[in-house]
């Protein structure tokens, strides 16, 4: 960032401070009609051009994204994964089983599932869950 952006990020913050702190201009700076007509409309507008599944599968997401599910312990998951090495180590890849205190975790199983069944460099290197 160069001294122009910088002085002028200060200016315009300065003149919009200087302009809320006046009186009666707080309504020229906000615009309740307006608000309402640019946030309804485009809410309107979601709503009339978008399914109702992905309006839900969006707000889902929303709410996961806000309101995280916790993430299982570290600890236990690298005890885990030693413990899957040393059963590859020994049997090979029939050796590689899921403990029953990580199953909850997707994409470990997604992962042993699919070493188990395409154990090829290759295709791991491409594959998705």
């Amino acid at each position: 960032m160069d001294f122009s952006t910088l002085a002028g990020f200060l200016f315009g913050g300065g003149i919009l401070i200087f302009g809320l702190t006046q009186e009666n201009l707080l309504s020229t700076f906000i615009n309740t009609h307006g608000i309402l007509l640019v946030f309804g409309g485009t809410l309107a507008a979601t709503l009339v051009n978008t399914p109702s599944p992905m309006i839900g599968r969006a707000l889902n997401a929303l709410w996961h994204a806000v309101f995280p599910e916790p993430l299982p312990d570290g600890g236990e998951i690298v005890k885990e994964l030693v413990r899957m090495a040393e059963g590859m180590h020994r049997d090979g890849i029939t050796g590689l089983r899921l403990n029953q205190a990580v199953k909850g975790d997707d994409f470990l199983a997604f992962a042993v599932r699919a070493a188990q069944e395409n154990h090829s460099f290759p295709w791991a290197c491409n594959a998705s869950p």
